[in-house]
C-alpha cells in the first residue's frame, strides 16, 4: 500500500460531479426523467428525493419507508390551499440512531408544489407514485421494482429496489445522456450545496444545519425551495414591528428582499442578560 501511495496511486479522490441546470433539462428533454412508465418514474422520485432532501448515496434512499414510519408526508397549507412535501431525518451517515445519536436533532426539509413546472412536482409525482403501488402490498420499502409489463393502475411489483440499483441509478441514466465524468448519487447533494451558494445562500450548507437554519424562517425555507426547484418568483421580505421579540438565548436569521441592489443580511441576538446585539453582514 505505501508503495502505491508513493507512486501516486490512490491519493487524489474522485469527486461526484454537479448536474447543471442545461443538463438537467437534458434529462428531461431525452424523456430519462419523466412520469410516462414505471422505470421513468422510478428514477425521477430518486432523483428529485435526492435533490431537494439532499440525501446521501443510496443507503438514506434505501431507508425510505411507506405507512405509518414513513420519513416522507403530504402536508395541507390550509390558508393558500396548497401541498408540500415533508422530509423527516430517520437514520443518516450522521445520526445512525444509536444512544449516543439520541440528541441529535432531525432533519426536516419541506417541499412546496412547483406550479411553474408541473411535470417536474415532486408533490404530484409523489402521489402519483403511491397510488400506483400494489393496493395489497405488505412491502414496506418506498421504492419498488418498476414492472416490465405495468397494468393500468399497478406499476410496481412488492420487491423493493436492491440497494445496489439505488446507488447505481444517477451514473446509469447520465451514462444514457452521453454525459462524461464521475457522477453517483452524491451529486445531487453536491448540486443542491451548488446551486444554494451560486444563489447567494453560501451561509448554509447540505448538512444537519441547514434544516435548523431554515426553521428559524418561513422566507428563507421558501427562497431556499425556489432555489432548488428552480423556480423563477421571486422572494421578498416582510418586516412586522409589532411581533415579539425572539424568546432569552435565541438567534433569528433573516433574509431581506432580492430587490435590493447590495445582499446583506441581518442577525439579532439576544443575551440571557436582556442586552439585544443586531449586526448586518
Amino acid at each position: 500500500m505505501k508503495a502505491l501511495v508513493r507512486q501516486g496511486i490512490g491519493i487524489t479522490k474522485r469527486q461526484a460531479k454537479v448536474i447543471t441546470e442545461e443538463e438537467e433539462d437534458i434529462l428531461w428533454a431525452k424523456s430519462l426523467l419523466g412520469s410516462d412508465s414505471p422505470q421513468q418514474l422510478s428514477d425521477t422520485l430518486i432523483y428529485l428525493i435526492g435533490l431537494n432532501f439532499a440525501l446521501r448515496a443510496g443507503d438514506e434512499h434505501r431507508f425510505l419507508q411507506v405507512g405509518e414510519t414513513s420519513q416522507l408526508k403530504v402536508m395541507q397549507n390550509v390558508n393558500e390551499g396548497s401541498k408540500f412535501l415533508v422530509y423527516t431525518e430517520d437514520m443518516s451517515k450522521t445520526n445512525r440512531g444509536s444512544l449516543k445519536h439520541r440528541k441529535c436533532e432531525r432533519k426536516v426539509v419541506k417541499v412546496s408544489q412547483n406550479n411553474e413546472r408541473p411535470e417536474r412536482c415532486l408533490v404530484r409525482l409523489y402521489e402519483m407514485y403511491l397510488n400506483l403501488r400494489p393496493r395489497n402490498g405488505t412491502c414496506q420499502a418506498f421504492y419498488l421494482r418498476p414492472l416490465r409489463y405495468a397494468k393500468t393502475d399497478v406499476w410496481f411489483a412488492d420487491v423493493p429496489i436492491g440497494v445496489h440499483t439505488l446507488t447505481q441509478t444517477i451514473s446509469r441514466f447520465c451514462k444514457a445522456a452521453g454525459f462524461s465524468g464521475f457522477y453517483t448519487n452524491h451529486s445531487l447533494r453536491a448540486t443542491t450545496a451548488t446551486r444554494l451558494y451560486d444563489a447567494g445562500l453560501d451561509e448554509l450548507d447540505t448538512s444537519h444545519q441547514l434544516s435548523v437554519v431554515i426553521r428559524t424562517s418561513e422566507q428563507l425555507t421558501a427562497k431556499v425551495d425556489s432555489v432548488v426547484q428552480r423556480k423563477s418568483r421571486k422572494v421578498t421580505s416582510h418586516t412586522d414591528t409589532t411581533s415579539t421579540p425572539p424568546a432569552t438565548g435565541t438567534v433569528t436569521v433573516t433574509t431581506p428582499s432580492e430587490d435590493l441592489k447590495e445582499s446583506t443580511r441581518g442577525i439579532t441576538m439576544v443575551l440571557q442578560d436582556g442586552p439585544c446585539l443586531s449586526v448586518n453582514l
